[in-house]
């Protein structure tokens, strides 16, 4: 997962100039009808987790035409071993939430354990008006690097984020897929939680 979506990352994939690749990410929900300006940060994040289990499975083909058509039957498969794939971060982490402990794919708050390479951190963005933060998952992301339990910052790479060096716009609807590392690594304070992938 974090192969490709590093891949997607160094080519500067966003939906202003890679529509058609943005669509397969949206298409793998087909009531999205392939939008490429819905937010994508969790459609990114089931395509990139179907791509790399089709390329560890020696009996999954990808159609060399359509590979979403192939990526769509492997949904049921990640769902049931690593996450719960839905276009909506806050309906990936509510399912988190209701796996056991020891199960792939379950949550972890922010400080119960130290995050490791490939799991998902869901974000939630202080209110600019308030200074509040919602008590619901707005973005996702994958963790690049491990961490220790007491992070201030973290390494990630996410799909549908502002572009690195830009100013302003929304963090969880900028249209690019990037790694957010070095200066432009998360704070702890955004971080929700843990999807545990492995």
């Amino acid at each position: 997962m974090i192969l490709i979506s590093t891949i997607f990352a160094d080519n500067n994939i966003n939906r202003h100039s890679n529509a058609n690749t943005v669509k397969q990410f949206v298409r793998l929900f087909p009531w999205l009808n392939g939008d490429p300006n819905v937010a994508f940060c969790a459609c990114g994040i089931t395509f990139a987790g179907c791509n790399s289990y089709a390329k560890v499975k020696p009996t999954i083909t990808l159609s060399s035409n359509d590979p979403v058509l192939t990526l769509k039957t492997i949904i049921p498969d990640i769902r049931q071993q690593y996450f719960s794939p839905s276009p909506a971060v806050e309906e990936m982490r509510q399912a988190a939430m209701h796996r056991q402990a020891n199960q792939l794919g379950h949550w972890i708050e922010v400080g119960q354990k130290a995050p490791k390479r490939g799991w998902l951190v869901v974000y939630h963005w202080k209110n600019k008006k308030t200074g509040e933060r919602p008590n619901h998952g707005q973005h996702i992301g994958i963790v690049l690097t491990d961490a220790t339990r007491e992070f201030t910052r973290l390494d990630t790479v996410e799909y549908n984020t502002t572009k690195n060096g830009t100013h302003g716009g929304d963090p969880s609807n900028g249209g690019y897929v990037q790694k957010k590392t070095g200066e432009f690594a998360r704070f702890r304070a955004d971080v929700m939680g843990f999807i545990a992938t492995n």
